[in-house]
């Protein structure tokens, strides 16, 4: 069945109004769900290097918009992710020749069929079972907290979820893990490897991220970190997982 055509003034009235403000190399957008046209709240949106490393990652507003500013990279991916709808992947893009860009991206809905639960003293939530968070926390080398764990701590920023984490201490630069379970850090001490929903952050820049979108973090020292995420790294590996 073919998609109903979406009401183009909308859409050119919102891109004249972004490229009258935005600075060089921006990419900025809208995020709709590809049926009903309804703009998507809490889609990330991802922009990746020729490595597929992310280098950018900002989540769409009540409105469905988003604005990465500052990219350094000329070609790129873009991604996108929320539970529920099919990831995409576009590009690559160039920007030595285009300043800006904007994207109108359309996410497909894919019903999610759940198996039956039975309960007993352990809950699992099933899309963090999909990535196999449940069965590296029945393996026990690292540590492990879910929302229900820190839901009732002020939480102003990500790095208070951190700072409740044995072995991670928390700077002015962002977050360590301790080599002697001491405040105290070494300047040569390595920064850890931090993934989003899978994907490594580069630079780990995460302080954008709100904790209250934070389902569970995985926290495992350099000789316990999984090797798939450690990649031969010894900085230790903090996974975070969010709601979407």
């Amino acid at each position: 069945m073919k998609n109903k055509m979406i009401k183009p003034s909308f859409f050119t009235l919102f891109l004249l109004l972004l490229l009258s403000n935005l600075p060089a190399k921006t990419v900025s957008g809208i995020v709709v769900d590809l049926s009903t046209h309804e703009p998507l709240k809490g889609v990330t949106v991802m922009i990746l290097d020729n490595f597929n490393n992310v280098q950018h990652m900002k989540t769409t507003d009540s409105k469905g918009v988003f604005l990465i500013e500052g990219i350094k990279e000329e070609k790129f991916n873009v991604r996108t992710n929320r539970y529920g709808y099919v990831n995409t992947v576009t590009g690559p893009y160039n920007l030595s020749r285009h300043n800006t860009i904007n994207m109108l991206i359309r996410l497909e809905n894919v019903p999610i069929p759940l198996e039956e639960v039975v309960v007993t003293s352990t809950k699992i939530l099933p899309n963090l079972d999909q990535v196999n968070y449940n069965e590296r926390k029945e393996l026990g080398t690292g540590h492990y907290s879910e929302w229900n764990d820190f839901k009732d701590r002020s939480l102003s920023s990500i790095y208070d979820i951190f700072r409740g984490i044995p072995g991670l201490v928390v700077t002015n630069n962002g977050v360590f893990f301790s080599r002697y379970s001491s405040s105290v850090i070494s300047v040569s001490q390595p920064p850890p490897s931090i993934y989003i929903d899978g994907a490594l952050s580069n630079n780990n820049n995460i302080a954008w991220l709100n904790p209250e979108n934070v389902q569970a973090v995985e926290a495992y020292n350099g000789l316990s970190a999984p090797s798939a995420y450690s990649r031969g790294k010894i900085g230790g590996v903090i996974m975070i997982w969010t709601k979407n």
